[in-house]
């Protein structure tokens, strides 16, 4: 596994094999909620074999409550199964902390089952989730998804 420090943003993590994040667009329906207070949204994708890890920052107008970062979480696991065409999708986010929490969803993508799982933290301003995906039934990627979300800390 190698560690990923983002700078500034104060983000670490253990990814495998490399630390080759690609930036990919933001969901439109999460980018253009009108009702959202973030900006400098940034949203970056990398795959390891059978498991995608997504790490998303942002920057929100001020410091949020637990509650706030959970809606936040849910909002994002609902836009990105309905973006994947999801069928049966289970939710949840439980707080790990004052400002941390983890979420998990399972759902089907074109006949496969899914499952998510990651965490949402701030800390002052900034906002990170990181979620990451794979296929029901695949222990191995289920067991890296959980390695990589317990090695998630903000800096």
């Amino acid at each position: 596994m190698g560690k990923i420090l983002s700078g500034d943003q104060g983000l670490s993590l253990e990814l495998p094999g490399g630390l080759d994040l690609s930036e990919v667009p933001v969901p439109e329906d999460f980018r253009n909620d009108p009702s959202s207070q973030y900006s400098d949204v940034r949203l970056y994708a990398y795959p390891a074999g059978s498991l995608s890890v997504l790490v998303c920052y942002m920057r929100h107008k001020s410091v949020l409550s637990s509650a706030e970062l959970r809606k936040t979480a849910v909002k994002f696991l609902d836009t990105l199964a309905r973006q994947s065409g999801h069928s049966n999708a289970r939710f949840t986010a439980d707080p790990a902390g004052k400002f941390k929490i983890l979420v998990s969803a399972s759902y089907s993508i074109d006949g496969h089952l899914v499952d998510t799982m990651g965490s949402v933290q701030s800390k002052g301003e900034q906002v990170w989730l990181v979620l990451s995906l794979c296929r029901q039934g695949d222990e191995a990627a289920r067991s890296l998804a959980q390695r990589i979300t317990k090695s998630i800390t903000l800096n």
